[in-house]
């Protein structure tokens, strides 16, 4: 089955021989695999808007984008057509278009899945990502293709405890750690440690994401092509201080999490609303209409830009 990543012309360069590792496994696990869906082209949009293939729409409401780069991955399974598919996550290309459709999108921990056969979009963040219908099949899928490629391959992550999600015993003591400018509230009786969150947006996808081999640009898209271009302007040195933030950052996180075990924060932009409070309103983001003139100007002229 061809490799397309959401264009015209991937597979002509880059030849399908196997599966990948990841499919490999679900396959031995006896996973039934009923085929491909669409993505926004070479992963670069939040949308799903594909000038190629069309506009994944979303089941919730077909005149709205199911949101992207993973967009078919999320609307399958929330249309009920499978309980789970997979996607790449580098920026949020699982995690956003499954909040815009209601299901569970998980990113793994960097290297925690091969990505043997995955196209390489960008090698230093993306991620062989899971959406599903429920907590529970995304840990079954989960269990089912993460480890190293073989036993003797070395690594430095800790091994991946599976919980048993069945258990009666209640787990009230976790600690969550929450940016105060997301929520107001969180709706529970868990402990809350209130700390401020400094992030950095860090995506740096530079060349690398994609070889266009010489060929004419003319055979992306507009978004497609606008996101090549931003990505591609990074200088070497850019991408070095951003290396360094990134570990500032990861140095603020460990502090985080030696007081909290999670932090919780909102997948995408939008207006939370009582009736008496409106927080933040300039960034009302969810699942937009799709436009008349979608697939000839893509996500370019949306309020989320052209780019993550």
């Amino acid at each position: 089955m061809d490799l397309v990543g959401g264009t015209k012309w991937l597979h002509k360069v880059r030849y399908c021989k196997d599966d990948a590792c990841c499919v490999k496994r679900l396959r031995l696990c006896g996973a039934i695999l009923v085929g491909k869906t669409n993505m926004h082209e070479l992963g670069a949009g939040t949308s799903g808007i594909n000038p190629h293939y069309g506009t994944t729409r979303n089941p919730h409401d077909t005149n709205r984008i199911a949101g992207g780069s993973s967009s078919g991955s999320a609307a399958v399974v929330c249309a009920g057509l499978c309980p789970v598919a997979l996607g790449v996550d580098g920026g949020g290309s699982v995690r956003m278009p499954a909040a815009l459709c209601g299901v569970v999108g998980l990113k793994p921990t960097f290297s925690r899945v091969p990505l043997s056969g995955v196209l390489p979009l960008n090698w230093t963040v993306g991620m062989v990502g899971i959406l599903a219908g429920t907590i529970e099949d995304a840990l079954i899928v989960y269990a089912a293709i993460s480890g190293p490629l073989s036993l003797h391959q070395s690594s430095d992550m800790p091994r991946v405890l599976l919980p048993n999600l069945k258990s009666p015993i209640d787990i009230p003591n976790i600690k969550m750690a929450k940016y105060g400018e997301c929520f107001v509230w969180l709706t529970s009786g868990l402990m809350t440690v209130l700390m401020t969150l400094e992030f950095v947006v860090l995506m740096l996808w530079q060349n690398s994401m994609i070889n266009m081999d010489g060929r004419d640009k003319a055979v992306l898209g507009w978004d497609a092509r606008v996101a090549l271009a931003v990505y591609g302007a990074f200088s070497s040195r850019e991408y070095l201080n951003a290396q360094r933030i990134r570990n500032r950052q990861l140095q603020f996180h460990k502090k985080i999490f030696a007081e909290a075990d999670v932090i919780v924060t909102p997948t995408t932009g939008y207006v939370y609303d009582l009736g008496w409070i409106c927080l933040n309103a300039t960034c009302s983001v969810t699942a937009y209409p799709i436009q008349d003139d979608a697939l000839k100007t893509g996500e370019l002229d949306y309020i989320n830009g052209g780019t993550k």
